[in-house]
């Protein structure tokens, strides 16, 4: 069946231009095992992953690759970026990747496990669609019942800066063909740069935020983000509506610092002012700082959420979002920092450190982990472990 006029346009653009730009074998870490966590129902069978729009395939090739017990499926409209990972996959003997050139609006029954998926991706794709709620009900109807959904969406008032010059570009070049779209625009680019430095106090919004890197980011990147054909970005709440109407309920935000008002504004937040409910905390948030993605977990009525204690026999893993560093002077180490996804760097004490350390990719029971500490005492280490779960630097994943 052909494409809808949006699909077919989508596709032109990403055959044209395969997004997101990668070298062979680079690939992403999906975090399958972190967000499987979530569930407080897990199941028996073999586990299963769906990349929903997977481009060129960031995501399930680093879930192929790194989660060699899960089935990986991948599903997308551009023919080319398909083929290369097909041929891909072939080299490097993944059996457990499967892909398909597939409308998401009606995502074939027979392609994944008959139970539903695990656990679905789909970042940056349905505001590229005709028919967003459509898909979102697609996907839907093809999550398992304890699965989880990941859901990135545009924001549109985030995103405000870049739609100005997006707008400008579609109207000058839009007819063009792809190569004289990206290069006439990336000169206009280059000019308003220019006039921004030399004739004008004020830079253009284009430069602005999340958008300084505009002139730096290459071809595929510049005509996914200035020139898509077809972009209907979502505020918080056109999101509520569309995860109602979806028959899905809200799980957590992809970075929930993010949304935190208590965080943002404690003084604020703590006042008769603030609003109680949830989704309406999240538009005061979208309202007062720039969110360009909404992006967050979404389960089904169904969903049973997991509550870890932590005991003797606890399983423990290393968050895969989780970066940390050890500033050193004369080969001893006199500072320990630690980063989760995108949020700001916190110090850690010497025992966070050091069982951080020890963790690296392992996963293990808490009495094992201990054992292999200095001063290995459940009592010492207890406290720690519980303060690591808390700030979401350790987690618990299901056993293998």
């Amino acid at each position: 069946m052909s494409p809808n006029p949006v699909s077919a346009s989508i596709r032109s653009l990403y055959e044209a231009y395969p997004y997101p730009s990668r070298i062979p074998g680079g690939s992403a870490d999906p975090f399958l095992e972190y967000i499987w966590a979530f569930s407080g129902e897990p199941h028996k069978r073999t586990r299963s992953f769906l990349d929903a729009g997977c481009g060129t395939g960031l995501n399930v090739l680093g879930g192929a690759i790194l989660y060699p017990h899960f089935q990986v499926y991948g599903c997308d409209l551009n023919r080319v970026a398909l083929g290369s990972l097909e041929k891909e996959a072939r080299q490097l003997k993944l059996a457990n990747l499967h892909l398909r050139e597939m409308d998401l609006l009606n995502l074939d029954p027979d392609f994944g496990p008959p139970e539903g998926f695990d656990i679905i991706y789909s970042t940056g794709v349905i505001h590229h669609t005709a028919d967003p709620i459509g898909v979102l009900k697609s996907m839907a109807r093809r999550l398992a019942p304890q699965g989880v959904l990941r859901l990135m969406v545009y924001g549109e008032l985030g995103r405000t800066d870049l739609y100005r010059f997006a707008r400008v570009a579609r109207l000058l070049y839009g007819k063009a063909g792809w190569q004289t779209r990206v290069e006439r625009a990336r000169a206009l680019l280059e000019e308003l740069a220019a006039s921004g430095k030399y004739r004008d106090p004020f830079p253009p919004p284009v430069f602005r935020g999340p958008w300084e890197d505009a002139e730096r980011v290459d071809d595929v990147e510049f005509a996914d983000r200035y020139l898509n054909p077809h972009d209907q970005p979502f505020t918080v709440p056109r999101l509520q509506e569309a995860v109602e109407q979806a028959g899905l309920r809200f799980l957590g935000w992809f970075e929930p610092r993010e949304w935190d008002l208590g965080r943002l504004l404690p003084e604020f937040a703590a006042s008769a002012a603030a609003p109680l409910e949830p989704w309406e905390r999240f538009r005061l948030i979208e309202e007062l700082f720039d969110r360009p993605k909404l992006d967050l977990y979404l389960v089904g009525p169904e969903f049973k959420e997991r509550k870890v204690s932590l005991t003797r026999s606890t399983y423990l893993g290393l968050n895969p979002q989780l970066f940390t560093q050890t500033i050193k002077s004369r080969g001893v180490s006199i500072q320990n920092k630690a980063q989760l996804r995108l949020g700001q760097e916190e110090p850690l004490n010497r025992e966070e450190a050091l069982l951080l350390d020890v963790m690296g990719r392992l996963f293990i029971g808490f009495e094992d982990l201990v054992a292999q500490l200095p001063d290995p005492l459940i009592g010492k280490w207890f406290p720690v472990v519980e303060g690591l779960l808390k700030k979401d630097y350790l987690f618990s994943p299901h056993t293998l």
